[in-house]
This record gives C-alpha cells, sequence and structure tokens, in this order.
C-alpha cells in the first residue's frame, strides 16, 4: 500500500534471456536457479550460470532476471532460460 492505496501488481515484463557467446558457453560449470516469494503473493526468478575459464577463475553471467512472476510461469522462465543456452552451446542436441 502507498498512502493507503493497494499498489496493483504488475504484469510480469518480458523475461530478460542472455544467450551466452559460443565461447562463454562451453565453461559453464553449473546453474543456479533462484525462486523466492514476493509479497504480492507471485515470485522472483533468476537463472545463473557459473562459468570456470582455463586458468581456472570463476564468475557468474545472469542468464534471466524477473520480478511478479506468477506462480503457473516459473518454470516456463526457467525452461526458456535455460533453453536459450543450451542452443547457443549446441549441448543436449
Amino acid at each position: 500500500m502507498a498512502n493507503g492505496t493497494p499498489v496493483k501488481a504488475r504484469e510480469p515484463e518480458a523475461p530478460l534471456a542472455v544467450p551466452l557467446p559460443r565461447g562463454l558457453a562451453e565453461e559453464v560449470v553449473f546453474y543456479t536457479i533462484e525462486v523466492a516469494p514476493c509479497a504480492n503473493g507471485r515470485f522472483y526468478v533468476g537463472v545463473q550460470a557459473a562459468l570456470c575459464d582455463r586458468s581456472g577463475d570463476q564468475c557468474a553471467v545472469e542468464l534471466a532476471s524477473q520480478h511478479n512472476v506468477p506462480r503457473d510461469a516459473v518454470l516456463g522462465l526457467v525452461r526458456r532460460a535455460l533453453a536459450a543456452h543450451i542452443e547457443t552451446s549446441g549441448r543436449m542436441q
């Protein structure tokens, strides 16, 4: 509530799906998927890929991030984020 007025839940925005360049896509060690409840009954969803280069350094790259995701759309967002990476890397073909 803002000044006694209920805040209307926003519809989810288009998910941020960032395909990794081919050289980086092949360096993925693991994925992290975050799902957290929001105050309005919807969810925050985040998908990250942990990369490890040849020198052993690791970093995380955000593949997708979205707030106000309805419960029935959570798995679809995760699926789209991972599919964008899998298609880029050529894995699972």
